[in-house]
């Protein structure tokens, strides 16, 4: 009966041992997946291009390359021909709006000097008639006709005095 109950132990220790195959499956699947996983991060982060790579190296397995697609390398022309035309385009885009922004200028700074050149004739206009006035008020009047002047201005002031006060 001793003896029973040691082999009865023993059999349980191994049923607990020995574990599900699953179990071992998982045990060396869980560390594969991670390191896999932690190696895309650490290449996607450090910008590596290694998806051509695995393209380019499967290309090159006699079998594989029937199931890998094309290297991107047409595309990749393709992209940089599209992006000549892209670069063409827009400096045609900014030469037609430089040639359109040199005559709007030229508009804009014609409005501007227009109205400066008026107002300069304008003043020159007003110092010739002040002057021509001057001259015509200094020739017209003799000595008495000032006195005179002087006069009417002065009660011309009066006047005024009185009708404000």
């Amino acid at each position: 009966m001793a003896r029973n109950l040691a082999e009865n132990e023993l059999d349980m220790d191994l049923e607990k041992e020995s574990g599900g195959g699953f179990e071992r499956f998982m045990f060396f699947l869980i560390p594969i997946v991670f390191t896999i996983v932690l190696v895309g991060v650490l290449l996607t982060l450090f910008n590596m291009d290694f998806r051509s790579e695995m393209i380019s190296l499967g290309n090159k397995i006699p079998i594989v390359k029937n199931w890998i697609p094309e290297p991107k390398d047409k595309v990749a022309k393709s992209k940089e021909a599209d992006q000549k035309a892209q670069s063409q385009s827009s400096e045609a885009t900014i030469q037609q709006l430089k040639a359109d922004l040199v005559p709007s200028r030229q508009k804009n700074l014609k409005r501007l000097v227009m109205p400066e050149r008026l107002r300069i004739k304008r003043l020159q206009n007003c110092k010739i008639r002040l002057v021509r006035c001057k001259r015509n008020r200094n020739n017209s009047r003799s000595p008495v006709s000032r006195d005179r002047h002087r006069q009417v201005r002065k009660r011309q002031t009066e006047q005024r005095m009185k009708t404000h006060m």
